[in-house]
């Protein structure tokens, strides 16, 4: 891409071959691209609320005014996506589930963390999200963990007691890294409440079990292959050799609120990364 404007807001894009408009209510965005090989025009919209926990950033190695660096991430963790895709000159009509995470790194990645986990799992009448990652040795190597639960198209929780627990490793000959034959993966919070409540009435407590065997591996990415030749050497000299693993499955979660208990099936799409062996 060439040509790249943002918008006075920051948050809308214009290049030369597509553009990302948020809405005026900040709801929707429309992506539209217009490519000798590839024309999409996609509308992405928020399903109730997005979050952030906190501020929305994690500093490491201190407090705000003192920190080395800080990791920010905002999220919109139940979408709707409709629109058209144009490819080899033939239409197709989309439609699905997604999420949005806003996310900046404020130092480089292989500082930030050794390794990272992110799920979204979206089902008719729920949708998860879980983002963990583990800070370098250097800051403690520390679990960073923030969850959420969307049932019937409404966020009611919001929690950061969740784990994720590799199961069956086996080791990748390729990458020398162990990777999972199954993933548990839990949260545990509570239920959010309502604008206007009063301070007196009661939350419900919140547990999500799911545990995913991993079958369908959609990609195997060697991030220095996708970098130019400069900044890989830069970064080689500071990491081991990055990878991510991404896959997509169907699974089923667990959802107990309060006293009740309901199972839901649907996709899961989880990403694995190693950045750094420090």
């Amino acid at each position: 891409m060439s040509k790249f404007e943002l918008s006075e807001d920051k948050r809308s894009v214009k290049t030369d071959f597509f553009n990302i408009t948020l809405d005026p209510t900040q709801q929707t965005y429309k992506v539209q691209i217009t490519h000798p090989d590839l024309v999409v025009s996609l509308d992405f919209t928020r399903v109730d609320k997005g979050f952030k926990v906190g501020e929305g950033r994690t500093y490491l190695g201190g407090d705000q005014g003192s920190a080395a660096g800080f990791v920010s991430h905002k999220f919109w963790p139940r979408a709707q996506a409709k629109g058209t895709f144009i490819v080899d000159k033939q239409l197709h009509d989309v439609e699905g589930d997604g999420m949005f995470i806003h996310a900046i790194q404020g130092m480089q990645p292989q500082l930030i963390a050794s390794n990272w986990n992110f799920v979204d799992f979206q089902a008719p009448d729920a949708a998860l999200s879980m983002m963990q990652f583990q800070t370098t040795k250097q800051y403690g190597s520390v679990n960073i963990n923030q969850g959420s639960l969307v049932l019937h198209d409404k966020l009611i929780c919001v929690s950061v007691d969740n784990h994720v627990e590799l199961l069956d490793l086996q080791k990748d000959d390729d990458t020398e890294y162990d990777i999972p034959q199954r993933i548990k993966l839990t949260w545990k919070g509570k239920t959010i409440k309502d604008e206007g409540a009063s301070d007196d009435e009661p939350t419900k407590d919140v547990s999500v079990e799911m545990i995913v065997t991993v079958k369908n591996l959609v990609d195997k990415i060697d991030v220095l292959a996708e970098i130019p030749w400069f900044l890989k050497k830069l970064v080689q000299t500071f990491v081991v050799k990055p990878y991510i693993y991404q896959w997509l499955d169907k699974a089923t979660a667990t959802i107990t609120v309060g006293d009740e208990v309901v199972q839901v099936e649907g996709n899961c799409f989880q990403e694995l990364v190693f950045v750094s062996g420090f």
